[in-house]
């Protein structure tokens, strides 16, 4: 809102999805406390798939702003912010799509209805009735403007 730089990682089109709470309710109350479904794993994940560039775009849409992009590649995200690495290592760096046909055959309620942009405005409409959670990680601002402001001049 406040028509800051966003900084997307890499190209932006890693793909991810987004799994909306009552979808991912509908195929697990189907499994809970089955004995067919003790002690296997499953996928129980969204099948829409978006890339991190469009849940920015849903993101700013959303909010009403256009957004100020600046790609910038991981190893240098992680210079300014090494604390995040393993996590991004682990779960965002590269694509990461799932298959969920296994669940579909013991969740027969399952449904992957709902999409980002459905839920967004809810999400937003959160945030901005709860003024506890609108603090600012001044610390958090501080690294991240210089990491777009060095980048920019091309000093990374």
């Amino acid at each position: 809102k406040e028509k800051k730089p966003i900084v997307i990682p890499g190209d932006g089109m890693q793909l991810w999805t987004l799994t909306y709470n009552y979808d991912f309710a509908s195929g697990f109350l189907d499994v809970l406390g089955r004995r067919r479904t003790y002690g296997k794993a499953y996928h129980l994940t969204s099948d829409k798939v978006y890339t991190w560039e469009r849940i920015m775009e849903i993101i700013a849409d959303a909010l009403g702003v256009t957004m100020d992009i600046v790609y910038i590649p991981w190893d240098t995200i992680f210079q300014y912010f090494p604390e995040v690495k393993p996590e991004i290592l682990g779960d965002k760096y590269s694509s990461l799509v799932f298959d969920n046909k296994k669940i579909r055959k013991v969740a027969k309620n399952y449904k992957s209805e709902t999409g980002y942009e459905q839920v967004i405005s809810k999400v937003v409409a959160y945030y901005e009735s709860s003024p506890h959670l609108q603090t600012i990680d001044e610390d958090f601002m501080h690294r991240y403007d210089e990491l777009i402001d060095a980048y920019k001049k091309g000093i990374l």
